[in-house]
C-alpha cells in the first residue's frame, strides 16, 4: 500500500469547537471526500469521554467501509490527576497569598499549566499521532497522521501524490493547510488563507516522532517542526508556563519537502474565536478546562448520590 491516512478525532471542546462539530466533520468527510487509489483511510478515536458518541463515530466509519482504532478514555487514570501549580513563578501562583490572582482569573497559560495532568488524560494528542503513525508505517509507504478536520479535494490529493513520486529523498513532507470558515461544496474550496502550522506526512522509515510529553495547544506539533529544521512562525513561539522539558534531538533532520495542500473544515466555533491565533489559542485551554470541570462535577454528583 502506498498511503495511509489516519485522522485523529477526540473530545469536542467548546468554545474551540461547536457543540456538534466533530460529528458534522466526520459525516462531511465520509460523504464528500473521494476514494483515493492505493490508500487506506483510517480514524484514530482519541480518549472520547461520551461513550454513546464514540459508538456513533465507530458505526459511521464502519458503514463507510473505513478503518478505526480507539484509544479508550481511562476514567481511573483521569481520577488520579490533580491540579498542579508546581514550577510556576510565585508571582503567577494563584494558590499563594502573594500570587497575582486567583485561579479563575489567571492567564490562559497559567491555567493550562495547572491542568496539565488532566489535559494529558483527556487528549495527549501526540500519543495518538504516534500510535497512528506507527500503525500506518507497518502497512504503507507514506503515513499521514492528520488532525481530524483535514479534507483533501481531488486536486489537492493529486498534487501531493505527484510531488511524493518526484521527491524520493524526503523522509517528511509539510503539507500547507487552508482554514475554511464556512461549509461549502468541495469544488468551491480555494487554497488560500494558509494557516500557521502545516500538516505532516512521514515516509514509512522516517525515525522521528512527536514528543508525547507536550500537551494539547502547547507546541505539540511545532516542536517537531523545530526539531526537523523546518522554518516558520513557530520559531517565535514558546512552550508556555512551568518548567521546560529537555528538547528531543532529531534523528534525521533536514530531510523534508513542502508539497501539495489540505483543507481544514469549519470547527463551528464563534467568529470571535476563529478570528485570530491568540483567540484560538485561549479557546483550546478553555475547552480543556470546561470538559475537566464537567467530568469532575458528574463524578462528585455520583459520589454524593451513593
Amino acid at each position: 500500500m502506498k498511503f495511509f491516512i489516519s485522522r485523529i478525532i477526540g473530545n469536542t471542546l467548546p468554545p474551540r469547537h461547536g457543540r456538534d462539530s466533530t460529528l458534522n466533520i466526520l459525516k462531511y468527510i465520509l460523504q464528500n471526500e473521494g476514494d483515493f487509489d492505493n490508500c487506506i483511510k483510517h480514524w484514530t478515536l482519541n480518549r472520547i469521554v461520551d461513550q454513546e458518541l464514540l459508538e456513533t463515530y465507530q458505526q459511521l466509519i464502519e458503514t463507510h467501509g473505513q478503518q478505526h482504532h480507539t484509544i479508550e478514555f481511562d476514567q481511573d487514570s483521569y481520577r488520579s490527576c490533580f491540579l498542579d501549580p508546581s514550577g510556576l513563578q510565585p508571582s503567577k501562583h494563584p494558590f499563594l497569598e502573594k500570587g497575582s490572582s486567583d485561579y479563575e482569573s489567571a492567564p490562559d497559560r497559567v491555567q493550562e499549566w495547572i491542568l496539565q495532568h488532566k489535559s494529558q488524560a483527556l487528549v495527549n494528542i501526540n500519543h495518538a499521532r504516534n500510535l497512528a503513525l506507527n500503525k500506518g508505517a507497518e502497512v504503507a509507504d507514506w503515513v499521514l497522521p492528520l488532525d481530524g478536520a483535514c479534507f483533501f479535494t481531488r486536486d489537492a490529493w493529486d498534487a501531493l501524490t505527484r510531488a511524493i513520486d518526484q521527491n524520493t529523498a524526503a523522509l517528511y513532507l509539510t503539507i500547507p493547510l487552508t482554514r475554511l470558515f464556512h461549509w461549502q461544496a468541495p469544488d468551491q474550496f480555494k487554497a488560500d488563507n494558509i494557516a500557521e502550522e502545516p500538516q505532516l506526512a512521514f515516509r514509512h522509515d522516517a525515525p522521528d516522532r512527536f514528543d508525547e510529553r507536550l500537551r494539547y495547544g502547547v507546541m505539540n506539533k511545532a516542536e517537531l517542526l523545530l526539531r526537523l529544521g523546518i522554518e516558520g512562525p513557530w520559531q517565535r513561539w514558546n512552550f508556555g508556563e512551568g518548567p521546560k522539558e529537555k528538547r528531543l534531538t532529531a534523528i534525521a533532520p533536514h530531510r523534508f519537502g513542502t508539497e501539495g495542500w489540505v483543507f481544514r473544515l469549519p470547527t463551528g466555533a464563534q467568529d470571535k474565536v476563529e478570528r485570530n491565533a491568540p483567540s484560538r489559542y485561549g479557546a483550546r485551554f478553555a475547552g480543556i478546562r470546561r470538559l475537566s470541570e464537567s467530568i469532575d462535577r458528574k463524578s462528585l454528583e455520583n459520589s454524593l448520590a451513593q
